[in-house]
């Protein structure tokens, strides 16, 4: 699957309309109004709801990985509103498109466009003509409704800032950034894999997270050469991540202290862990 990017542009945080906190009403939270954000604008490349989640996952964890955001959806610091159109078996133009918001999870984006979804494909076979406008998920209901029409992009009628220059970003100025990233996770995935002679599964595992990615090789250097890849890969993928789970998701035993039990004991084990709860 390939999904490309339009563009990303810088805004402004709004607030967010809450419509589903209190019954028959809608709240306003204006907590981070004002607070920079960028958009990053999708093409229409994705073919059903599971893309779109799958698409989501991995452009979080980009995010996460670069240091831009924690995209905590909780706290408003990662929002999804999603386009969704439905076309007939052969056709290559695109319908006519409505936008699912109200979605605070990925789980509850994928839902969401699966009703959408089949609520457009209904409409079409029964003869119906789908209109643009903004659609509110109803997480508790798994359904959607109407919330207002969905203006084209003229409708908002953009025009260049005067008092802005157009920033122009020149190729060396883009070379220098792009070595200052660390290391991405596709290409982590595939390092651990080839260096370590980890399954896939298990590489995924490791590098869902950079954090963890990191406390995994931190163990194998403490182990000295010695290491063994895949015993410190069960020790971190069992034991080290089912205590942080119970700990705020905090990686508490040392790398080097890991790295010593990896040798004594199996990861069933876990008398090593509740030692260190005091």
């Amino acid at each position: 699957m390939t999904a490309n990017i339009v563009r990303l542009h810088v805004e402004e945080d709004a607030g967010k309309s809450i419509h589903d906190r209190f019954p028959g009403a809608t709240a306003v939270d204006l907590n981070r109004s004002g607070v920079p954000l960028i958009e990053i604008v999708g093409a229409p490349d994705l073919r059903s709801p599971a893309e779109a989640r799958a698409y989501l996952l991995t452009l979080k964890q980009l995010l996460e990985y670069v240091g831009i955001s924690d995209c905590d959806m909780e706290k408003g610091s990662l929002r999804v509103d999603a386009n969704v159109s439905v076309r007939r078996a052969g056709e290559t133009t695109l319908g006519t498109r409505t936008e699912v918001k109200n979605i605070n999870s990925f789980a509850y984006v994928e839902k969401a466009l699966g009703v959408e979804r089949d609520r457009q494909t209904a409409l079409v076979q029964s003869g119906g003509a789908v209109t643009q406008q903004t659609m509110l998920y109803d997480s508790r209901e798994n359904s959607v409704r109407p919330q207002r029409a969905k203006e084209e992009s003229h409708d908002y009628r953009y025009f260049p800032e005067p008092d802005l220059p157009p920033l122009v970003l020149t190729p060396e100025f883009v070379a220098e950034q792009q070595s200052e990233l660390p290391e991405l996770p596709a290409a982590k995935r595939e390092r651990f894999v080839a260096q370590y002679a980890l399954s896939r599964d298990h590489a995924a595992v490791l590098t869902a997270d950079r954090a963890v990615a990191d406390y995994y090789e931190n163990v194998l250097r403490a182990g000295g050469a010695g290491a063994e890849p895949q015993s410190a890969a069960n020790w971190v993928m069992t034991e080290a991540l089912a205590d942080a789970k119970d700990h705020q998701e905090q990686l508490r035993v040392p790398p080097a202290a890991l790295a010593l039990v990896t040798r004594k004991f199996r990861p069933a084990d876990r008398s090593f862990f509740a030692s260190k709860a005091g």
